[in-house]
C-alpha cells in the first residue's frame, strides 16, 4: 500500500506554545515527569507520581510522530490494554486479560465527557470510535484498574481520557489531507480542519471538522460461515464536528458525528455486500466552575447526548441461496432486515472540592441522570408470501428485537486526597448508583 499525504499550515499558528505544552516526555527527568499534571486517575488533578492508579500518559505530538493512523492503533502501545477486533469488525479491548465483547467496561472520555452510549455501555458499539481525528488531541490519559467508584459503573476496567487541543494553544487554522492508493487507484481520502482562536485571557472558540471517505481495502475471506469466498469490505464515511467555546467561567461543548460503514463479515458473519450500519448523534454539554470562598470550587454541569442507529443485515446475501431453497425467490436481492434504534441520555452534576484541611481535599458531588432508548423497529422484505417486498415493510410487531426502556441514575459520590505525609498520599472513594 502506499500512502500520499499533504498537510497545510495557515499563518499564525503557534507551533513554540504547541510544542511545549506537548513536549516529548523521554526528554524529561525522573523529576520533571513526577511533576505532570494528570486528571483523570481521581477526581481532582494530582502529580503523576501522587496518582492513585496507573496512568500511562501519550502526548499529541508523540500520536502524530508515532505515525498512527487511528485511536486503536494508540492504544495498543499502552502496556495492559490490548485491541482486537471480531468478525464483524468492532474492535474488542481487552484490560490486563479481561474483556467483555462491547467493552462496556471501559469509559471514554472526551473532554470529560462520557462517550458510552445508553443502549449497552458501551462507546465502540454503535460509534466507530477509532475514527475520532488524531489531529485535534493534545494527550490521552489512560487509567488500568477500576475506577468505579469515582466514574460509576462504566469504568469497572479503567477510564480512556482523551483530551483535546485548547484554542489558547494556537491561533489560526490547521488543514490537513490524506489520500490512499493502492494498485487499483485511490481507495479513501480524509480531510481534517482545526481552528483556534483565543479573544482574552477567559474568553476563546475551538473548532474541529472531520471528513473520512473510505473504499476499502478489501480483506480477502478464504471462506465464511456458509464455505464461499470472497473480500470483505472496510468501507467507511465519517462527518465530525466538535466545537469548544469558552466565556468566563463558562465553558460549551458541542459534537455531531454521522458514520456509514460496512459490516466486516456481517452480523451473521457471512460474506455480505449490502450489510452496513448507519449511525449518527453527539451532544452538547454546558460546564461552569466558580469559587465559592477560598477555600471552596464548585463545577456544574448539564448535558445531553442522542444517538439514532439504522442496521441492515442480510440472513441470506443476494446470490447466495441454492435453486433447491424455498428462499430461492430471494436470490436477486438478498433476504434482509433493518434494525433501527434511537438512545439518549440528559443529566446534570454538580461537584464540590473543598481544600481547608491542610492534609485533606475532600471532593464531593452528585450526578442525576435519564437514560432512554426508545424506537426499536425492524423492517424486513420478507412478510412470508414466499417473494421479496419492496419497500421494507415494519415487522416490529412480529419479530422484535428489544424493547423501549428508560431509566433515571442518581449517584451521590465523596473522595479524599489525604496526604499523609510528603511521600505518602491515600486516595479514598465511594460511590452509590441507584436507579
Amino acid at each position: 500500500m502506499v500512502l500520499a499525504a499533504l498537510g497545510w499550515l495557515f499563518p499564525h499558528l503557534a507551533l513554540s506554545q504547541e510544542r511545549s505544552a506537548q513536549q516529548d516526555l523521554f526528554s524529561l527527568s525522573p523529576a520533571e515527569l513526577a511533576d505532570i499534571t494528570v486528571v483523570s486517575a481521581s477526581l481532582s488533578p494530582q502529580a503523576l507520581a501522587q496518582s492513585p492508579a496507573s496512568v500511562t500518559l501519550i502526548t499529541g505530538s508523540e500520536i502524530r510522530e508515532s505515525g498512527a493512523r487511528n485511536l486503536y492503533q494508540v492504544l495498543r502501545h499502552v502496556p495492559g490494554l490490548r485491541v482486537d477486533f471480531t468478525n464483524r469488525g468492532r474492535p474488542m479491548i481487552s484490560v490486563r486479560g479481561i474483556h467483555r465483547d462491547s467493552s462496556n467496561q471501559l469509559l471514554f472520555l472526551l473532554d470529560g465527557h462520557a462517550l458510552n452510549d445508553a443502549h449497552d455501555g458501551s462507546a465502540t458499539f454503535l460509534f466507530e470510535l477509532s475514527r475520532l481525528p488524531l489531529e485535534n488531541i493534545d494527550r490521552i490519559e489512560v487509567v488500568l484498574g477500576p475506577g468505579s467508584a469515582v466514574y460509576g459503573s462504566n469504568a469497572f476496567l479503567g477510564v480512556v481520557s482523551i483530551i483535546t487541543r485548547a484554542a489558547s494553544g494556537f491561533a489560526g487554522t490547521e488543514l490537513t489531507a490524506r489520500t490512499e492508493f493502492e494498485e487499483q487507484g485511490r481507495i479513501g481520502s480524509e480531510i481534517n480542519l482545526l481552528y483556534g482562536q483565543a479573544f482574552g485571557p477567559d474568553r476563546s472558540i475551538h473548532l474541529n471538522v472531520n471528513l473520512i471517505d473510505n473504499d476499502g481495502p478489501e480483506i480477502p475471506v478464504a471462506a465464511d460461515i456458509n464455505g464461499r469466498p470472497g473480500e470483505a469490505s472496510l468501507a467507511f464515511e465519517q462527518l465530525d464536528l466538535q466545537a469548544v467555546g469558552e466565556l468566563g467561567p463558562l465553558a460549551l461543548k458541542a459534537r455531531y458525528t454521522r458514520q456509514d460503514r460496512r459490516e466486516f463479515y456481517g452480523a451473521l458473519h457471512n460474506l455480505s455486500p449490502d450489510d452496513r450500519v448507519e449511525v449518527q448523534g453527539g451532544f452538547v454539554e454546558l460546564d461552569g466552575e466558580f469559587d465559592l470562598g477560598p477555600h471552596t470550587l464548585l463545577r456544574a454541569r448539564g448535558y445531553y447526548d442522542f444517538y439514532h442507529g439504522e442496521s441492515l443485515i442480510y440472513s441470506m446475501p443476494r446470490g447466495s441461496i441454492g435453486p433447491g431453497s424455498p428462499f430461492f425467490a430471494f436470490n436477486a436481492t438478498g433476504r434482509g432486515s433493518r434494525l433501527e434504534l434511537d438512545t439518549s441520555k440528559a443529566g446534570v452534576e454538580l461537584r464540590a472540592t473543598d481544600s481547608r484541611f491542610t492534609a485533606h481535599q475532600i471532593t464531593y458531588g452528585i450526578v442525576l441522570e435519564y437514560q432512554a432508548q426508545d424506537d426499536l423497529k425492524v423492517f424486513s422484505n420478507d412478510i412470508g408470501i414466499g417473494r421479496p417486498v419492496t419497500p421494507f415493510v415494519d415487522v416490529t410487531d412480529a419479530d422484535p428485537f428489544g424493547r423501549d426502556a428508560d431509566r433515571t441514575l442518581i449517584a451521590p459520590y465523596v473522595e479524599d486526597i489525604w496526604e499523609v505525609r510528603p511521600d505518602l498520599t491515600l486516595n479514598a472513594g465511594l460511590r452509590f448508583d441507584q436507579s
